[in-house]
């Protein structure tokens, strides 16, 4: 990536901001050298928020859309067409701009697809110093303050017709407390947000600087749309807060269940046997069942109980496996459907007449149904 922008930087020189998204190509030693030695105002995006870097995105969007048409499902050729795509998309006119990007870094149309060969050839004539001279005064003097001027007025209208019709996120003053979005759930059960933190600042490009309640600032920002404010009620300030460094093991089960701790810094004399309403983070709890259980570990993805029918789903050609564990949670279920069906063979039992006579009964229906079907025969 280093060398691809080195290459570009050369070409049109060097810019004086960048904007990169999280990937490791973006943000590696490398990419933070080359700022730092060109002086380059290198930021990176919230992480999760693509929305940060709309224009950028925006166009990644309409650059794989005229590939994808391009091609005609011969994906594996789209670099014979990306730069037909590249000449198409910066012809093309900006709505921002009313006017094709191309025409605004070269002060100049792009030229037209037509026969020069037979075209008039002292209509085309070079541009002498003096007017390559006075173009560019025109270029930095009226047009890019104009182009800025149009920009910004767009901007708020776009940002005007946004919060008129969508809730509009309050700033979080420093201070506030606030419970982080996690962004990948594994189950429908797992929590939705973590914390609390505490709002430290707002950056300049909106997003927030947390610290938690150790103390430590967070090693990302994060987007207004990710943080809830909680009250301060719910939060002990005069508490002690320690970080745990791992869990160790646990005891006992359901609401008595405890997990043996080790904290950071501390060594293993200071180990504590702790409630999980203690643990401020339920993802700590979750890390340590799932290494402790391997491929074994299921979080929850509905609270449905196990019924007969989803024992007999679960397992494949008809064969039950590990039933007495399957069958241990449907005993409850099964004790009254036994008493129902004793109750019902009782009732069955007093009206149910003479066996010989029952025998006898159904011999009679069984001749008499095959003597009609010889009649109809």
């Amino acid at each position: 990536m280093a060398t691809h922008l080195v290459q570009v930087f050369s070409d049109f020189g060097y810019p004086s901001k960048l904007s990169f998204d999280n990937g490791s190509e973006n943000s590696n030693i490398i990419i933070q050298v080359l700022c730092e030695t060109m002086n380059i105002d290198r930021q990176l995006i919230s992480a999760y928020n693509a929305a940060s870097n709309g224009t950028a995105e925006r166009w990644v969007q309409s650059s794989k859309l005229a590939i994808a048409k391009a091609v005609e499902g011969a994906g594996h050729q789209s670099n014979l067409y990306t730069p037909g795509v590249q000449l198409a998309l910066n012809n093309k006119v900006s709505k921002r701009l009313n006017t094709p990007p191309f025409n605004r870094m070269f002060a100049k149309k792009m030229n037209a697809f037509i026969d020069y060969r037979q075209s008039d050839k002292e209509k085309s004539s070079v541009m002498s110093y003096e007017e390559l001279i006075e173009r560019i005064d025109h270029m930095n003097e009226i047009v890019f303050p104009a182009i800025n001027d149009k920009t910004d007025k767009y901007v708020s209208n776009m940002r005007d017709n946004f919060d008129k019709y969508k809730n509009v996120v309050n700033d979080y003053p420093s201070g506030t407390y606030v419970m982080v979005r996690i962004p990948t759930l594994k189950g429908s059960l797992m929590p939705s947000y973590e914390g609390p933190y505490t709002v430290i600042r707002k950056t300049k490009g909106g997003s927030y600087v947390l610290q938690n309640e150790t103390g430590v600032l967070m090693s990302r920002d994060y987007a207004p749309k990710e943080l809830k404010v909680v009250s301060k009620d719910n939060v002990e300030d005069d508490s002690e807060t320690y970080e745990i460094e791992d869990i160790l093991d646990h005891k006992g089960t359901g609401n008595n269940i405890e997990y043996k701790i080790r904290w950071k810094g501390y060594s293993h004399e200071h180990d504590s046997w702790l409630k999980p309403e203690m643990i401020a983070h339920e993802s700590t709890i979750q890390q340590y069942w799932r290494r402790r259980l391997g491929k074994d570990y299921k979080p929850y993805k509905n609270s449905k109980p196990l019924s007969f029918s989803d024992t007999l789903k679960s397992n494949k050609k008809g064969k039950l496996r590990d039933a007495d564990k399957l069958l241990v949670s449907l005993q409850d279920s099964i004790t009254p459907m036994n008493a129902t069906t004793a109750d019902i063979n009782k009732k069955r039992k007093h009206t149910t007449d003479n066996p010989a006579d029952q025998k006898n009964s159904i011999t009679r229906n069984h001749k008499a149904t095959v003597k009609r079907s010889k009649k109809n025969l």
